[in-house]
């Protein structure tokens, strides 16, 4: 301790851990309906049912499932209780998106994930999820760190003067990361500020709109550069990924940082 060599450990409080369990318990319910889904879908194969339309999920294709009827009595009893499950589990992921809104009124963290929503692709779901996993963003020194806590940094075999890079280290929270992908897709598009963005700004500082901002041209800019030299589009989302993990930290580190535990 004395030569500086130990790193300090953020713990979570209780308050925190009970958002992450209700962050935790949406994601897989969420997991779990696009599963029912996906059994839907192969009994209806399985039957060689097809639906004529494209959007699926949507009214019509609801009400096209509802006309489906079987030979026999048993067969659509089981196709009932298939949508009966997808129903139930789209309740259960409303009513905890419900309280976990109301759980994070009262959270210490709250302002950061205000502050996140104001980024393109972005919303609630995707900040308190990102926040919750990855805890105090102040603890990170430099947007390198929290990169490399994440798992999007390439790994690197060095000897002596040769370096070699390899693939992502994947180390880290496993949701935080997914989630931020996720969000990454949205700079395939060119860089505008439409009408949610624009409420989301209202009320933060000068600081935080003007790196939302930045983010948006630097990303939209940076995915259309890399796409233009015909990389693959799994690799251009991670390096767009990585380089908004950075316009995150930015973010957490201009909004007030709560009480933290080291350890």
């Amino acid at each position: 301790m004395r030569a500086g060599e130990l790193t300090a450990v953020w713990l979570p409080d209780k308050a925190h851990k009970a958002i992450r369990d209700v962050v935790r318990a949406r994601r897989q319910a969420k997991q779990d309906l696009v599963s029912a889904k996906n059994t839907l879908k192969s009994f209806l194969l399985r039957h060689d049912r097809w639906y004529p339309g494209k959007a699926i999920w949507g009214r019509m294709h609801w009400r096209w499932l509802s006309d489906q009827r079987f030979a026999f009595a048993h067969e659509q009893f089981v196709y009932e209780e298939h949508k009966r499950r997808i129903h139930e589990l789209e309740e259960r992921c409303a009513r905890l998106e419900q309280i976990l809104e109301e759980a994070a009124l009262d959270w210490p963290l709250a302002p950061v994930v205000t502050a996140l929503q104001a980024l393109r692709g972005i919303k609630f779901i995707a900040a308190v999820t990102r926040v919750a996993e990855i805890g105090d963003l102040h603890r990170f020194d430099s947007p390198k760190k929290l990169m490399a806590w994440l798992g999007l940094m390439p790994a690197e075999h060095s000897s002596e003067t040769r370096t070699r890079r390899g693939e992502l280290t994947r180390t880290g929270n496993v949701a935080a990361r997914d989630v931020l992908i996720e969000s990454a897709w949205q700079y395939r598009y060119p860089a505008r500020e439409g009408r949610v963005l624009r409420e989301s700004n209202t009320g933060l500082p000068n600081h935080v709109r003007a790196v939302t901002w930045e983010a948006q041209t630097r990303l939209c800019a940076k995915f259309r550069r890399l796409a233009g030299t015909g990389k693959h589009a799994a690799k251009i989302v991670v390096a767009v990924a990585r380089e908004l993990a950075g316009f995150i930290w930015d973010i957490a580190c201009h909004t007030p940082a709560p009480a933290s535990r080291l350890a």
